[in-house]
């Protein structure tokens, strides 16, 4: 009879592990070890903390194999470069994989490392329960699709030095109220905030020069909740096509001052179609054509080359509809020489040694 007992006290406590999970913290001195280093049944873990190093075969794993992972916390960790022998693909490091939690249902809350300057394509598109993201402090660029179809993510926050946001980077997600972008932002992606219906302001910096087709457009079926634009840049951004779509017809722009007829006098419906347009914001601490650093960019055979008397950190390359083609946070030279893309309108985002950035715009 004891025995009898023994066994079905063993039979609860495994099945409460089972319905309840379990949280654990492990280290990973070396990357691409999470499989064999867990102490718990990897089908029971709901709350992970890594600290130390990982790589993609760790994102792998917990996307595939850590059946009810909900919250993870990485801001300790360090993502380690990895290529796949199979496809030869590199997975960068410092950034969440390309593809890392696609449409894992499970998940609830992510912590970044503080390192992490790049969250990749599709990384949590599909992430319906995704509620919570702490982005770190280093993050520069959004990929495509990030947080496509995160319904239940409210909120990203103002004080990263983004340089880029993708397409559908956060397409039908739920963030809540006010949405501020970062100064320093050069471009918006098309349909980066697409059917965001729970956006009622949003204000872009004076950096933006483009935004990308559909980027602010309503849900299809209805008009957008945004009722105010606030647009920090005197000269006004280069717009995709249907930027504003379904726009809300009470929506009001808010201009610098003295920029109205700028905005007027484009010919684009896209800005006369507002309710109003206000001229009240004051642009200050911001010129951008004052830097500490001097820059020449000249195309010769197909090539664009660029000479900086401080050394380059960093370079992004953006396209007229604001999609980042070339992406490169590992310069420290002085001397870059590029293959051009295809025709038209580029801008180029530079972050230098003295912490100064910089946006160009080259025609090709």
């Amino acid at each position: 009879m004891k025995k009898f007992n023994f066994l079905l006290l063993m039979i609860i406590l495994l099945s409460s592990t089972k319905l309840f999970g379990v949280s654990e913290i492990v280290n990973l001195a070396t990357a691409g070890t999470l499989s064999t280093s867990l102490v718990n049944d990897k089908t029971t873990v709901t709350d992970l903390k890594i600290t130390g190093n990982l790589d993609y075969s760790d994102f792998l794993f917990m996307k595939t194999e850590m059946t009810v992972l909900a919250n993870i916390d990485l801001s300790e960790a360090t993502i380690n470069e990895y290529t796949d022998s199979g496809t030869s693909i590199i997975y960068p490091a410092n950034t969440i994989p390309n593809g890392a939690f696609t449409s894992k249902l499970t998940i609830s809350s992510i912590k970044f490392p503080t390192s992490a300057v790049m969250v990749d394509n599709e990384a949590f598109n599909g992430c319906t329960n995704l509620t919570s993201v702490d982005y770190g402090t280093s993050l520069q660029t959004i990929g495509n699709n990030t947080f496509k179809n995160c319904a239940n993510l409210v909120s990203i926050p103002n004080n990263l030095p983004l340089i880029s946001i993708g397409t559908y980077s956060f397409y039908t997600t739920g963030i809540t109220g006010q949405l501020i972008l970062p100064e320093g932002l050069p471009a918006i992606g098309e349909a980066a905030f697409h059917s965001c219906q729970n956006l009622t302001s949003v204000t872009i910096p004076s950096t933006v020069t483009t935004i990308g087709l559909g980027a602010f457009a309503g849900k299809s079926g209805t008009t957008s909740n945004i009722l105010t634009f606030n647009i920090y840049a005197s000269a006004p951004p280069t717009l995709g096509a249907n930027v504003f779509l379904r726009k809300n017809v009470n929506s009001v722009l808010h201009v610098p001052v003295g920029c109205k007829d700028a905005y007027l006098n484009t010919g684009l419906t896209s800005w006369t179609a507002f309710s109003q347009i206000i001229e009240d914001l004051i642009v200050s601490g911001v010129n951008e054509n004052k830097f500490n650093t001097s820059v020449q960019t000249y195309i010769t055979d197909n090539t664009l080359v660029i000479k900086s008397d401080n050394k380059l950190n960093s370079l992004c390359v953006f396209s007229a509809n604001g999609n980042a083609v070339y992406v490169n946070n590992k310069l420290n030279s002085n001397d870059i020489n590029l293959t051009l893309f295809s025709k038209g309108i580029y801008l180029l985002r530079f972050s230098f040694s003295d912490g100064i950035p910089k946006t160009i715009k080259i025609r090709y």
